[in-house]
């Protein structure tokens, strides 16, 4: 069984994933405020860049066009890039020294998809992404002079529904479907060369993490269709913000400790400008009241956070919940018997540990020292008792080996 290390290449690509996917939130953020102060519009006006790509192309410069077919045309954006891969892909084929892997160019081609879904997402929904004038009428954001009761924008109805289903429901049913396929075909070159983009920053223990994003893509773009008041858009911000801060803490995906760090510092920063958004916006007196309501609201479900804690200790303090980590101990116990009887070689264990990604390793390595510790002070429970129950000691050692530290799957992954 060989082992590979996380080069230091794919550790950089990881950065530049961790830091597109940033700007485009940072982009979102900006898209939803009615008024960007001077300063902020002329240094961060590069943003849009990133979280709008199409936004870069004015194709009424040198083609006279309507709006409509001009929105049609960026709306095929995707599908463009994806004709492209696939000219190279046969360009290469007439040139033989050249000829290009057919899995490896889906999954670069897959790569660049994932890394802008969330441009792509409110490509696909910048349609439906309005604001309300005094009298009543609605325009785009992108595009304020286009009413959402004119024939312009009914016509483009069609097209932006098509590609809603194309780019988000399709391509997210497919990253879906190779996710839940990949226990059982990643053994497979070509599946491996295919769906790479998807495991190849992340820890096996957590493949499946890209889904994470895709939701996160979908929960911005869907902002300014949920919400239309600046309270509602920034709440519904930070809300998706602070779930998905919590899930990095909880899940710890990243492979490495570089890319942790820094999800989940530009995560908090993002958190801060939702802070500061409404302070951009002027409140009215109905929207004084209505903070101070959801203001009272987040207390009362802090309180009951704490409360659902004191419940959730009670019960695991009940016979059957004993009874069940009892079981539950004994399981894993074997298994590290098990594991131990045949990781007997110091080189073969070496190899383990060189291929493990920071935090399994980290991880590996308290236990090792817990474990040692135990062996070391005799671990006699007539002469311990206050052992007896060590909780701490056997739920780490009981959550290393539901990590799976140890499985086939980790070279694979790597």
């Amino acid at each position: 069984m060989k082992f590979f290390r996380f080069s230091t290449f794919n550790e950089f690509l990881g950065i530049g994933y961790v830091t597109v996917v940033f700007i485009q939130t940072l982009g979102t953020n900006m898209s939803i405020m009615p008024d960007v102060p001077g300063v902020l519009g002329s240094s961060l006006a590069w943003t849009a860049a990133i979280q709008d790509i199409t936004s870069q192309f004015r194709l009424q410069c040198f083609l006279r066009m309507s709006f409509a077919v001009e929105f049609a045309l960026k709306l095929l954006a995707p599908l463009y890039g994806m004709l492209l891969f696939v000219a190279m892909y046969w360009i290469s084929k007439l040139c033989k020294r050249l000829t290009l892997d057919r899995d490896v160019v889906i999954g670069t081609y897959g790569s660049f998809f994932v890394a802008f879904f969330i441009s792509i997402a409110n490509l696909s929904l910048k349609l439906f992404q309005t604001y309300e004038h005094p009298n009543g009428e609605r325009s785009m954001i992108s595009e304020p002079a286009v009413i959402t009761s004119s024939d312009t924008w009914l016509s483009m109805v069609a097209g932006t529904s098509l590609s809603i289903c194309l780019y988000c429901v399709g391509a997210t049913a497919g990253i879906v479907y190779a996710l839940y396929n990949a226990p059982t075909f990643f053994k497979d070159p070509g599946f491996r060369k295919r769906w790479k983009f998807l495991f190849l920053s992340v820890r096996p223990s957590t493949y499946w993490w890209v889904t994470a994003s895709l939701v996160k893509a979908f929960f911005l773009s869907l902002t300014t269709i949920v919400f239309q008041r600046p309270m509602g858009q920034t709440i519904w911000l930070g809300t998706g913000l602070m779930l998905y801060f919590l899930a990095v803490f909880w899940f710890l995906p990243w492979r490495t400790a570089t890319l942790l760090w820094l999800d989940v510092a530009l995560h908090y920063l993002l958190a801060v400008l939702c802070l500061l958004m409404p302070f951009f916006v002027p409140a009215n007196e109905t929207e004084l009241i209505d903070a101070a309501t959801v203001f009272l609201m987040v207390c009362v479900v802090g309180i009951m956070c704490a409360a659902l804690c004191v419940l959730g200790v009670l019960r695991t303090q009940s016979p059957s919940a004993l009874r069940q980590w009892r079981l539950t101990y004994e399981q894993d116990a074997r298994k590290f018997v098990e594991v131990f009887q045949v990781m007997n070689d110091a080189q073969l264990m070496a190899d383990v540990l060189h291929g493990l990604v920071d935090v399994d390793y980290t991880l590996t390595i308290s236990v090792m020292k817990i474990l040692s510790a135990s062996r070391r002070d005799g671990y006699d429970r007539n002469e311990h008792p206050q052992i007896r129950c060590g909780t701490r000691i056997r739920h780490q050692v009981s959550m290393s080996a539901r990590e799976g530290a140890f499985s086939d799957e980790v070279p694979e992954l790597l």
